[in-house]
């Protein structure tokens, strides 16, 4: 792999982190990280790790964790090498390119699109004070940073309450970009989709999913090969589903001259198409 981060033109180097806690979850870190790999096979993609993979895996560099915790994405990103930082979850796959986050960290300090069940406990968790509703929380599964001192100081403090106190990240998380001057940038759902249902609604004209958040991904797994079988879009997609994305992908003039996956093949697409449910 090569050594040298791929910069905009700013000269700020970019890279994607993993992190990955536990033995199990490490091929599971491993295949996402693949599936990455395929839509962006100039990127920089590093882990964060307690167990290095065993064999050949897609990473550039492993950077061990000195933290023993169940998040250890907080640790990722502020240990991050890059002056642009996607952090992503393991339980992601990749559907076309997602460098153009790290055009936006150009001219912001944070990247990541809204938690999508804002009505539930957890949206609504109050810790310190009740943010207003019109400031929701954000899906932490992808999140773009750009380094500075005050998105340092942020995450460092996320860190410490996290390790303190346990729980999930979200709410404190929410409270402190609340409270914060950081130029926060709200990605669209397409780019942080965890709820495919969705789909049975949307028209093309809403544009291609490139992220797909799978929470049945979330498991622990023995080796790569096993993560290479639950990474598989035909068992984790119905065909109806795989079709529509499909056509998403097809159609989506923000997708030209990118490259994208192939998720769907057959002639479901052009029968959906043709009854109009596409």
């Amino acid at each position: 792999m090569p050594e040298a981060s791929p910069t905009g033109g700013s000269g700020a180097s970019r890279g994607f982190v993993f992190a990955a806690s536990g033995a199990g979850y490490t091929p599971v870190a491993a295949a996402a990280a693949a599936s990455l790999r395929e839509m962006c096979p100039g990127a920089q993609i590093d882990l964060f790790t307690d167990t290095p993979p065993a064999g050949a895996h897609p990473f550039d560099r492993i950077h061990p964790l000195e933290h023993k915790t169940h998040r250890p994405k907080f640790e990722a990103m502020l240990r991050s090498r890059f002056d642009l930082t996607v952090y992503l979850d393991n339980d992601m796959i990749f559907l076309a390119d997602i460098t153009d986050i790290f055009d936006v960290l150009e001219r912001h300090d944070i990247a990541a699109a809204h938690f999508e069940t804002r009505a539930s406990k957890l949206a609504n968790q109050v810790r310190s004070f009740a943010v207003p509703a019109a400031f929701p929380q954000i899906n932490g599964g992808l999140m773009g940073i750009r380094r500075s001192p005050a998105t340092t100081e942020l995450l460092e403090r996320v860190q410490k309450i996290l390790l303190d106190e346990g729980g999930m990240d979200q709410p404190p998380l929410r409270e402190a970009l609340f409270l914060s001057d950081l130029r926060l940038a709200i990605l669209p759902v397409e780019y942080n989709m965890m709820r495919l249902w969705v789909l049975n609604s949307w028209r093309r004209s809403q544009g291609a999913p490139r992220v797909l958040h799978l929470r049945k991904l979330q498991r622990h797994l023995r080796d790569a090969e096993e993560a290479q079988r639950a990474f598989n879009l035909r068992r984790l997609v119905h065909p109806v589903v795989r079709a529509r994305i499909q056509a998403l992908l097809d159609d989506d003039r923000s997708l030209e001259g990118k490259r994208k996956r192939t998720v769907s093949t057959g002639p479901l697409k052009h029968i959906l198409r043709r009854l109009g449910l596409i």
